[in-house]
């Protein structure tokens, strides 16, 4: 008789592009966190516009919240991944309708779309640091927030 595998052994643990994949849409697609404590190391670094952002899964979900709230049909696409070695890099992009207050400013129903880069450092099945450049200056400006 073979060897029985289960759920602990790595050939049944979700390959790291699977892991983001799934972090994007149940956490950011779908407002769904039960998910994120498996998805997600106890403290997530996020680099972003020269700033590293310790996160831990609460603050995450408040992050997240913060455009959900802002943007109810909120949509955020995997256009092309690549994994290797750990790193998942992904070109991606997120769009929406802004039907709730934004940074301090009220809904205006303005649509936004915009190109969206990003790199996961994935370990154990969890993320352990995201990379994430996007042209806020351009989304601010197609929602009316700058000239």
């Amino acid at each position: 008789m073979g060897t029985m595998m289960t759920a602990a052994d790595p050939a049944f643990a979700p390959s790291d592009e699977a892991v983001v994949r799934a972090f994007i849409d149940q956490a950011w697609n779908k407002g769904d966190y039960r998910h994120l404590p498996s998805q997600l190391a106890p403290v997530v670094t996020l680099h972003f516009h020269g700033k590293d952002i310790p996160l831990r899964v609460e603050d995450m979900i408040g992050f997240v919240e913060r455009f959900r709230n802002a943007f109810a049909d909120f949509n955020w696409q995997v256009d092309e991944a690549v994994s290797q070695g750990g790193t998942v890099a992904m070109r991606t992009t997120f769009s929406g309708t802004m039907t709730g207050s934004f940074d301090g400013h009220p809904p205006n129903g303005k649509q936004m779309r915009v190109s969206f880069q990003l790199f996961a450092h994935v370990r154990d099945g969890r993320i352990q640091e995201l990379w994430e450049e996007y042209d806020v200056a351009g989304m601010r400006r197609q929602l009316g927030l700058e000239p």
